[in-house]
């Protein structure tokens, strides 16, 4: 069951970052792609399932994201990562602000990977 939800979680957080990429990209070079109907169900949908794929790893792994360190800090990252996204895709009033949005919602989702591949909030740092 674990090996199913691993790679049901990998490959949701692959379309994920693809989604943002398209999704940036619209947003800098084509803003009316970005209200398409279709790109906010299929973008929600698929960062959705990901939570929920997430929440199912840690339930079939008995782990509490408050004991481990690394699970807290893609949580927080998360919430960090979804904050930029809204200003990128929906608060930000100029193309520059637009940019910065998406450079720190893209750092965060990096962030959000490395965590997940080292398993450690500081990436090896410290």
């Amino acid at each position: 069951m674990y090996m199913a939800f691993k790679h049901l979680h990998l490959t949701l957080a692959a379309l994920t970052v693809l989604l943002f990429i398209v999704r940036a990209g619209f947003v800098l070079v084509w803003p009316a792609g970005i209200r398409k109907r279709w790109m906010k169900v299929l973008a929600h949908s698929v960062d959705g399932l990901l939570i929920l794929s997430a929440i199912a790893l840690l339930l079939v792994m008995q782990m509490n994201p408050l004991h481990v360190g690394w699970v807290l800090a893609k949580i927080v990252a998360l919430f960090a990562y979804i904050g930029f996204s809204v200003y990128a895709f929906k608060l930000a009033p100029t193309l520059p602000a637009r940019l910065i949005g998406v450079l720190l919602a893209g750092a965060a989702l990096a962030y959000i990977a490395m965590v997940a591949v080292r398993r450690t909030p500081t990436l090896g740092l410290f």
